[in-house]
């Protein structure tokens, strides 16, 4: 987990040289911000990026400690459909009298491997789907407001509940609506 840490922190660190690289250019250049747009797109995009490989990676490691009864497992995480061929092998792993001499006899490996492939399908870029895969190692009901509040995001309310719509309000992409032209 703290490799995982670690690279997303990696990668916010790229971003802020990015938005240096972007004031330093506006400031010492005096490039105007409309002609250095795709230097904040590409900011956003990395930013969005990382979160998601973040959570892919924060949930597939909580996926595989609650199957090796590190940690409890949610219903969520209860209800993944695991290939026949990859229990036998998990089943295998475990029945086993000596000690692994390779990853391939050790269950964790058969697990991860399945849980990657169930994973690879799914994008966290949105706070519902964050939400979503969050379920399959917590059990929490307000799940974002807990990292945020660990965190120590300022929020403008005093309730959980109230938070949590403040956050999905502020994920929501926004409308642009067309002007008519009536003649």
């Amino acid at each position: 987990m703290k490799d995982t840490i670690k690279t997303f922190n990696v990668c916010i660190c790229d971003m802020q040289k990015t938005r240096g690289f972007y004031v330093f250019l506006r400031d010492h250049y005096k490039i105007a911000p409309a002609e250095l747009t795709d230097l904040l797109r590409s900011e956003l995009v990395n930013l969005v990026s990382a979160m998601d490989r973040f959570i892919h990676e924060f949930v597939r490691i909580g996926i595989i400690n609650s199957y090796t009864s590190q940690l409890p497992q949610t219903d969520k995480c209860k209800s993944i459909p695991i290939k026949l061929s990859t229990l036998n092998k998990v089943i295998e792993c475990q029945s086993r009298k000596n000690p692994p001499t390779c990853n391939e006899e050790t269950a964790e490996y058969w697990i991860n491997n399945e849980i990657k492939i169930i994973l690879r399908s799914m994008s966290f870029q949105k706070i519902d789907k964050i939400k979503d895969a969050l379920s399959y190692i917590w059990n929490l009901d307000h799940k974002i407001p807990a990292i945020m509040d660990k965190m120590h995001y300022p929020f403008p309310e005093a309730s959980s509940n109230a938070n949590q719509k403040f956050l999905e309000k502020k994920n929501r992409p926004y409308s642009y609506s067309k002007k008519s032209n009536s003649s």
